[in-house]
């Protein structure tokens, strides 16, 4: 109801940035009736176990596209792993990001601690196997966060371990260790050999980008502190900040659509209201994380949850959003504080079996109809595939995506100027992309707009200052007046803050 009433009180660029967000909301509601419902028809151990052994499961398909794109063999089983841009994102399995498989992987480890003690002696060796796997491929990835939440752990279950001695927070700390031992060894064989990076090398990389974010979404809250800026509305508003003195002063060039840190982004969103809305679920999860128990593998993973949501933006990721949604479900009744309402087995699962069925078939809808441009028509062309797609805009869950495919593909000429312009300035409020907010300064140039057009490439050499040199190129053989402005401002820019920004 929040983003309903938001989408009518707020102005968003698409419809969509209200719509999905609903959309999923409803679909978390639906899994947590079906999964009460399931935990009740064969109890939370079951579906605990079920659940720990897909993560391990998951884990392991994971190390194999990672093992892939580390020695450049991904591209050569497109259908198996990213394709043949594996290898320029780096090792990420099929996740897309190197600190979600990061995260992924510590659920699988945090899984194998907890099954460790149900399983054959056999069993227990190739747990321990696929957890040394997992660890190294965590170490592969030179993400940061390993290094705080291992922290938070050894601590968690030192203080769980004092209660009961169990089998599993003893697990924890082995497996800490374990991970531990992994980023030492890849570090040493990153100074022998000089392959990948390692966590301990890039820990003091970066990390004031994150600061700034952080302080614009509190600066944003305190400005807009009972709905917030709007759900979609947020990298419009951290691009336009990013020009003030006090935040351009870090020049990593990056998006400004999230704040690598959801309850802050969610804070600058939503406001307050937003706030009281996941108030009782973070008290939920709290409550868990503190229960003394022998087997705490939900709490285990709420503590990764919870940190990382405090660096990255994963729960804005709808795998990782719904990943949570399952843990706070299959927490006891106790942590909720009464017995929540018995609900019908058949029923529930039904409705959340016809909702899934509803939303495959959405994106199946969204994948044909636009295939043919995600597989890159040769035929689409210029001003062509804004004639055949204009229609698409007018679809609320394609006009996101059917505007930047034609944003990307303009031709530079003034046919269709007003809807060119129209178009790119509606992209740009959604996602002030570099590429796109320097086409509508050529537009705007070509419509006589110049102080605009200006102002445009001014905002993208304060904020994404490593694209001036991209640009530079483009615009050396662009014989219009329009681009040799541009072109000019880009290398008066060059010639005063020096090379490209490294």
């Amino acid at each position: 109801m929040l983003l309903l009433l938001q989408s009518r009180l707020i102005p968003t660029p698409y419809l969509a940035n209200n719509w999905l967000p609903a959309l999923a909301m409803l679909v978390a509601a639906l899994l947590t009736w079906a999964l009460l419902a399931l935990r009740e028809q064969f109890g939370v151990s079951r579906v605990l176990q079920a659940l720990a052994w897909g993560l391990v499961i998951g884990g392991l398909y994971n190390v194999l596209i990672a093992t892939l794109q580390w020695f450049d063999a991904a591209k050569l089983l497109p259908w198996f792993a990213l394709g043949a841009n594996a290898k320029m994102q780096g090792v990420v399995g099929n996740l897309g990001q190197r600190n979600w498989l990061t995260e992924y992987l510590l659920y699988g480890m945090l899984a194998i601690c907890w099954l460790l003690p149900q399983v054959s002696r056999n069993t227990q060796r190739l747990l321990w196997l696929a957890a040394v796997a997992f660890a190294w491929v965590i170490a592969m990835t030179g993400s940061r966060s390993p290094i705080l939440i291992g922290a938070a752990l050894v601590l968690w279950a030192t203080w769980q371990y004092r209660q009961h001695r169990s089998a599993f927070s003893r697990h924890v700390m082995m497996m800490i260790g374990l991970l531990a031992l992994a980023t030492f060894g890849f570090w040493l064989q990153q100074q022998l050999w000089g392959a990948g990076e390692s966590a301990i090398t890039s820990i003091n990389r970066g990390g004031m980008r994150r600061l700034i974010e952080w302080q614009k979404c509190i600066d944003l809250f305190l400005a807009h502190p009972w709905l917030g800026v709007g759900w979609g509305n947020y990298a419009w508003h951290s691009f336009q900040l990013q020009q003030l003195p006090a935040y351009a002063k870090v020049v990593e060039s990056a998006m400004f659509d999230h704040s690598h840190n959801a309850f802050f982004q969610l804070l600058a969103v939503t406001g307050l209201a937003g706030l009281a809305c996941i108030a009782p679920l973070l008290w939920v999860g709290v409550r868990q994380i503190c229960r003394r128990e022998q087997d705490n593998l939900i709490g285990a993973l709420l503590i990764v949850i919870l940190i990382r949501a405090q660096l990255e933006w994963s729960l804005w990721v709808p795998g990782f959003f719904f990943f949570a949604v399952i843990l706070l479900a299959l927490c006891p009744q106790s942590a909720w504080g009464r017995r929540a309402w018995k609900p019908s087995f058949r029923l529930s699962i039904g409705l959340f079996a016809l909702c899934m069925l509803l939303v495959s078939s959405l994106t199946v809808y969204q994948y044909t109809r636009l295939s043919r441009i995600f597989t890159g028509d040769k035929n689409l062309k210029g001003d062509s595939v804004m004639i055949d797609l204009v229609s698409y805009s007018q679809n609320i869950w394609l006009s996101a995506i059917t505007d930047r495919i034609i944003a990307a593909r303009l031709s530079y000429d003034r046919n269709w100027l007003p809807m060119k312009l129209d178009l790119l300035t509606q992209v740009n409020l959604n996602t002030p992309h570099p590429v796109f907010l320097i086409r509508e300064a050529y537009f705007l140039a070509l419509n006589g707009q110049t102080a605009l057009a200006h102002q445009r490439v001014q905002q993208v050499l304060v904020a994404y200052p490593r694209y001036r040199d991209q640009f530079i190129i483009a615009l050396l053989e662009d014989p219009s007046p329009e681009g040799k402005m541009i072109l000019s401002m880009l290398i008066d820019h060059a010639r005063r803050y020096g090379p490209q920004l490294k």
